[in-house]
């Protein structure tokens, strides 16, 4: 088989070695600024922080108040709520906030999934525009986006949206692994892109997914910014939407 062949078909992958690997932890909980921010989501209830769990109580007691009840996975004995976690994280532990995200979540799966594999969704992935290559040293994946090639490929917002949704799909249920990897790494290449060509429109793409897939990002490398995209404000809020 050809090299370059075999390496493309394996890329997303999970490598054995990251179905041994144990996060240190700094990889699963960061502390920047006096801020915690955990990364691995996926373990029983006893091993969250106390502030963690008692939100969790309080999120437990509204969701009452809305006869709404929240699901676990039990697992060995032990309760896991990944999801609910993430959500309570990615709202600041804002529980009103996170009660209606959780809702906004389970609604947008119940309607949106599964994306159905597109004619149009070949073209973007053989364009180079978004793709996956290669792993980090913790085995977080890394998703390649070189925006010049996003206005030359013509698709709506739309099939955007649907491909961006499939992807994100693809990343959770095939290149993470609960409790190991649970994260993923954005490089955003910028060098074969003009002030003309900016693509505002990924505001109106992101919102379709807006804050479905929280706490999956763990850095983002902007790479080829000039002068110009530094100092532009419009540009930036692009990227500022809560989509990981």
């Amino acid at each position: 088989m050809d090299p370059s062949k075999e390496d493309k078909e394996n890329e997303g992958k999970i490598p054995f070695l990251a179905t041994i690997y144990e996060p240190r932890e700094d990889e699963k909980i960061n502390e920047l600024l006096k801020k915690q921010t955990r990364r691995i989501f996926y373990i029983p209830l006893e091993e969250y922080t106390e502030i963690e769990k008692q939100k969790l109580i309080e999120l437990y007691e509204y969701c009452k108040t809305k006869n709404y009840k929240i699901s676990s996975e039990n697992k060995g004995g032990k309760y896991y709520y990944p999801n609910i976690f993430r959500q309570l994280q990615g709202s600041d532990f804002d529980i009103e906030k996170s009660f209606d995200e959780i809702r906004k979540e389970i609604i947008f799966k119940n309607e949106k999934l599964p994306v159905k594999l597109e004619n149009a969704f070949k073209d973007i992935f053989n364009s180079g525009c978004l793709y996956i290559y290669g792993r980090d040293n913790a085995y977080r994946p890394l998703i390649i986006f070189n925006p010049g090639m996003f206005n030359s490929l013509k698709q709506s917002n739309e099939v955007w949206s649907k491909f961006g949704i499939y992807f994100l799909e693809f990343m959770v249920s095939k290149c993470l692994l609960q409790s190991r990897v649970e994260n993923w790494n954005i490089i955003v290449d910028f060098g074969s892109l003009s002030m003309a060509d900016v693509p505002y429109s990924l505001k109106d793409i992101f919102s379709a997914f807006k804050g479905i897939y929280r706490c999956r990002l763990y850095k983002i490398f902007l790479l080829n910014m000039n002068f110009i995209f530094n100092m532009n404000q419009g540009f930036w809020r692009i990227f500022s939407f809560e989509i990981c």
